[in-house]
This record gives C-alpha cells, structure tokens and sequence, in this order.
C-alpha cells in the first residue's frame, strides 16, 4: 500500500508555555488542544505548571514522528531562558549566536562537557 501524507495518524507537538512566574515549560503531546487546556485548568495537582497558572502557549511545532518531537523537546529543555525566547521571536540569528557563545565557553573551560547539561540529566523543562 502507497503511504501519503494523510495517511498520517497523529501528529506529535512539541509546546512551550509561560507560567504565571515567568518561567517555561516545554512538553510533547499528540493532542496539543487537549494537553494545554489540561495545563490551564490544572488537571495534574503533579504538574510542574500546576502552582504557577495561569500559563500562555508561547511557541509549538508540530512533527510527524513521535521520535523527532521528544529529540526537540529534549533539546529545547536545555536550551537557556534567552535561547527559548531567541526561538518565540523566530530570532534564528540569535539562536546561532547564542550556541556560539556556549561553545566558546566551554571550550574556554567555563563551563562543563555537554554531557552536563541539564537535558541529559532529564530535568524537568522549566527554566528560570
């Protein structure tokens, strides 16, 4: 059988959100409309969010892999707070500029091997 592009049966999102204490979340659903409004209305008494709504929707992409969403999500989570906010503007000058610099000081030994990160910790994807 021929696949095509409706053939598709989810597609995966990858959001952003700014909570009610100027902090970010990242997170990955296939139900975007359904996993944010359940963020708003604090479904989760767990949730990072839950403490600090109300919250915006301030960026989402969507993919067609669940795959490549959780390597976005996970790559976002580590990003900085002015790379996050680099990407909200669609600032794609500032996101190079800002890897550069990361990469500048850890070669200059300011700062540790990406393997120190805190997306390869698996930490939570709220940044201050």
């Amino acid at each position: 059988m021929r696949s095509t592009q409706t053939d598709r049966v989810k597609d995966y999102w990858v959001y952003m959100l700014r909570c009610r204490d100027g902090t970010y979340y990242v997170g990955v659903t296939s139900e975007a409309d359904i996993r944010i409004a359940q963020h708003a209305l604090g479904v989760d008494r767990k949730s990072y969010v839950y403490g600090r709504r109300p919250v915006t929707l301030v960026y989402s992409e969507v993919f067609y892999t669940p795959l490549e969403a959780i390597f976005v999500e996970k790559r976002l989570k580590g990003w900085s707070r002015a790379k996050k906010e680099a990407l909200m503007r669609g600032d794609w000058d500032a996101i190079r500029r800002l890897s550069r610099s990361f990469a500048l000081r850890q070669a200059q030994g300011d700062i540790g091997p990406i393997g120190d990160s805190r997306w390869d910790r698996g930490t939570s994807g709220a940044s201050g």
